[in-house]
């Protein structure tokens, strides 16, 4: 008996199979129900910030000194980070409908990226384009993306049934 429920068990998990895919926008699930699922970044995502300050001091012998200082903050959001949905709203850009997501990837307010597509495929990071490089807002901060080629995947659980129903006939005899 006990091997029989063995086999029983195996023979379940090899028709059901969770893995991490790309998610793709999908109508039958609405907002709502995609607040509940556990999102997933597909590659690392690094932001970037650099800040300069500079303090200007005149010694007692009349030297002006002129102290510069750069600060290079980074933020870098790990190859399968989870997060979740935070909030959801389409944008018409040049005749192109995009869907934005804004995945949330901590507890504190601004702490989400957006992740949008063009009524298909998968959701990739945007980023609007300027003269210094494509650029977020991340923590009411203003960063440069260094890579732009993140997108969200999920776990999916694909499971596959086979059945048959078997009527047996009991025949008409003659009376």
């Amino acid at each position: 008996m006990k091997k029989v429920i063995a086999l029983l068990t195996v023979l379940s998990l090899t028709s059901c199979v969770l893995e991490k895919t790309p998610f793709i926008s999908d109508k039958i699930v609405g907002v709502d129900d995609l607040k509940n699922v556990q999102f997933y970044v597909s590659d690392d995502i690094i932001l970037n910030k650099d800040d300069d300050t500079s303090k200007v001091t005149v010694t007692r012998k009349g030297v002006l000194v002129v102290k510069t200082e750069k600060v290079h903050n980074k933020v870098k959001v790990v190859k399968g980070t989870p997060c979740v949905l935070d909030s959801a709203f389409v944008v018409n850009s040049n005749g192109q409908t995009i869907y934005v997501y804004m995945m949330k990837f901590g507890d504190s307010d601004g702490m989400s990226l957006p992740f949008g597509n063009y009524g298909r495929g998968t959701f990739n990071i945007l980023s609007k384009r300027c003269r210094s490089g494509r650029k977020v807002k991340y923590n009411d901060n203003e960063f440069t993306v260094e890579s732009n080629s993140a997108f969200l995947m999920i776990r999916k659980v694909t499971t596959t049934s086979d059945k048959d129903n078997f009527v047996t006939v009991k025949g008409k005899r003659v009376y």
